[in-house]
């Protein structure tokens, strides 16, 4: 890479001061003699010319330059036979080399063409890189490796940067490498100057590193997977957690300042995609196209081919806003409109880029209503009040917040008058709790160490077949399974299920031979982008099709032996920098994900039918990683603990 860029300035470089230095050595052994005065000063030719010699490509230069232009190795006769001509009194070799620099020139400025839009790419390149990942190495709050490799992971915009890279640029500048290796020498080949240095010059580091990499079997990004999944998860993220695309684009994660922001190429990436993505987000797609112009206006170098086809896409992609959001019926892709027909609006007064307000921002106010809050089948309602809590509302009304309360737990067992819990109630319809300072660094470290060498991609239960479990967008984080009668561990486990028993007062630990109580830990992990979209836990429950439509979904191979999933107690093991938040869309409130707390609720009501105000989801980590881990408790070995009801709807 440092050659690729010296080489557009050395190549010039040589020819200039070849030629010129020919003439100083030329009149040299003409008989013109210098006279040592014993200046050692670095001031005057003298000074300059030592100086000079100490750069390797001057030297090599000065040491070939007579063979070179002349075809022989004597530095008073050519191969010819013929005497050096002396340039300083020979008026007709003066202008043969004048004529010769004629073609030098030529070749000098086919090469200065032929590279202007490769030099593009590569200052492009190198902005890129130090202003996301030297800026965050040089961070003073990053110090070891470990803390580098948590900044790239818990930053989806550094990451984001680091993918394209790979996937575009790099590709890019290792094209015009090999071509500059290839042909870069040819227009100074053509007129038989310095060949064998040229030839040198053409060989460039970084496409060796590369290709050791491939040899090392490192598998770069892909455009069509990686990078495009990349740019899906960023507009995920917007989606869910409403963030300013402007902030965004200067790398403000909500309060979070990040110090790495995106330039023009990445909002129009993220422009365009949000163009084409299934289903089209129009608006977020003006957005983050009207950012990109301007963050081109803030570039110093001149970028016009970008700006039209900037200006080209952003009017395209208005005609198709418009077209889909003229429509008076409410549908799901409304949620990708703005608020009124952009050509109108941009035939008043265009809008600041990222100041148009998104019909998102209108739906706090609709979610607040009691009416679509207390609805429990699963529509459209229930999807904005997720999307809500996950942008930071609280949806309860003021009668809902004056019912919570916070205190030390110490009734439901002896244990707990001795070491209290801290428990929040967060929702007393449907009852969730959030218990505090539960794990101590310890426990957490145990469960993330047994974890992470098993974590595979998470999956959902098949919507057709429920014995099938699929990859899915639904649900990206990575998981495994820990298993109480592992014999290794069964000590720290069974420990850990009994702290669960303390606090719900059901039975988490086995009660009789060859049955369960409960199911295995199961641990996941969620880094930047990653969510789990709503859902209940029961296993006989309403699940929400692709095509909006509702079915009950049973799977007695669950269920038959030992009973649904009565409740969840969920651990958070990490801390989360900005996102992550357990969304309730019906009871209208966020967990937030604090190390060492739980959170706990019912799934099943008492008359034995799923609770579907237990609608939650993880909503997407922006910045950071979150770790959980969740035990689901069974019905059959806690019906005297839950106890039944006549009431249907209790």
């Amino acid at each position: 890479m440092k050659f690729l860029v010296s080489s557009h300035f050395v190549a010039v470089f040589v020819v200039v001061v070849a030629t010129f230095f020919l003439v100083v050595d030329v009149s040299g052994e003409a008989g013109v003699e210098e006279e040592d005065d014993g200046d050692t000063s670095s001031t005057g030719w003298r000074g300059w010319k030592r100086y000079m010699s100490t750069i390797p490509i001057v030297s090599s230069i000065w040491s070939h330059s007579g063979e070179r232009f002349f075809g022989g190795g004597d530095d008073k006769e050519g191969s010819s036979g013929q005497d050096k001509p002396n340039y300083l009194y020979s008026a007709g070799s003066i202008r043969k080399l004048a004529r010769m620099e004629g073609s030098v020139y030529a070749a000098v400025k086919a090469y200065g063409d032929d590279i202007e839009e490769k030099l593009k790419l590569v200052k492009l390149y190198l902005a890129d890189y130090e202003a996301s990942s030297v800026n965050m190495l040089m961070s003073e709050d990053v110090t070891t490796q470990a803390e580098r490799d948590y900044a790239v992971v818990a930053n989806p915009i550094i990451a984001h940067r680091l993918i394209r890279r790979f996937a575009m640029d790099i590709p890019a500048l290792r094209i015009a490498a090999e071509e500059e290796e290839e042909y870069g020498g040819e227009y100074f080949l053509k007129i038989k100057i310095f060949p064998e240095i040229l030839s040198h010059f053409f060989t460039l580091d970084f496409v060796d590193a590369l290709n050791a990499a491939n040899v090392n079997g490192m598998i770069y990004p892909s455009v069509t997977e990686d990078y495009n999944q990349s740019l899906f998860s960023l507009l995920r993220i917007q989606k869910y957690t409403n963030l300013d695309t402007w902030q965004m684009a200067n790398g403000t994660l909500e309060h979070l300042e990040t110090g790495v922001g995106l330039d023009f190429r990445h909002a129009y990436d993220l422009g365009s995609y949000a163009a084409v993505q299934t289903p089209p987000n129009y608006a977020l797609a003006v957005e983050w196209l009207e950012v990109a112009l301007e963050k081109l206006n803030e570039e110093e170098d001149d970028y016009n081919e970008y700006r039209q086809l900037i200006e080209d896409e952003l009017k395209q992609v208005v005609v198709r806003h418009d077209a889909l959001c003229s429509t008076k019926e409410w549908t799901n892709e409304m949620e990708m409109c703005f608020s009124y027909l952009i050509r109108e609006a941009y035939g008043r007064k265009r809008p600041k880029a990222g100041s148009i307000g998104r019909v998102k921002a209108a739906i706090k106010n609709q979610a607040q209503s009691a009416t679509f809050r207390n609805r429990t089948e699963y529509s459209g309602h229930t999807r904005r009040n997720f999307l809500s809590t996950c942008s930071g509302n609280n949806l309860q009304s003021e009668s809902d917040k004056a019912r919570l309360f916070c205190w030390y737990e110490t009734r439901k067992n002896a244990y707990l008058r001795i070491a209290p819990f801290k428990v929040e109630l967060l929702s007393d319809a449907p009852y969730i709790i959030q218990i505090y300072d539960i794990l101590g660094p310890t426990r957490i470290e145990t469960l993330i160490k047994l974890a992470t060498p098993t974590l595979t991609r998470s999956r959902v239960v098949n919507t057709k077949d429920p014995k099938l479990n699929d990859l899915s967008d639904v649900r990206t984080s990575q998981q495994t399974w820990i298993y109480d009668d592992d014999a290794v561990h069964a000590a720290f486990l069974d420990g850990l299920s009994r702290q669960i028993e303390y606090i719900t007062g059901l039975n988490v630990r086995s009660t009789a031979p060859g049955s369960r109580t409960s199911e295995a830990y199961q641990v996941a992990s969620y880094r930047t982008s990653h969510h789990y979209d709503e859902h209940l836990d029961a296993v006989g429950n309403e699940v929400k099709a692709k095509a909006a439509t509702a079915f009950w979904l049973l799977d007695e191979r669950r269920i038959a032996a030992d009973g649904d999933r009565i409740a969840t107690f969920m651990f958070y093991l990490t801390d989360v920098d900005v996102g992550g938040k357990t969304g309730f869309p019906v009871a209208g409130i966020a967990a937030h994900p604090i190390r060492g707390s739980g959170v706990f609720w019912h799934n099943i009501l008492r008359n034995g039918t799923p609770d579907r105000r237990t609608w939650h989801g993880g909503c997407p980590v922006v910045h950071g990683v979150k770790w959980v881990t969740n035990k689901w408790i069974l019905e059959k070995q806690n019906f005297n603990k839950h106890l039944c009801s006549l009431d249907p709807n209790e």
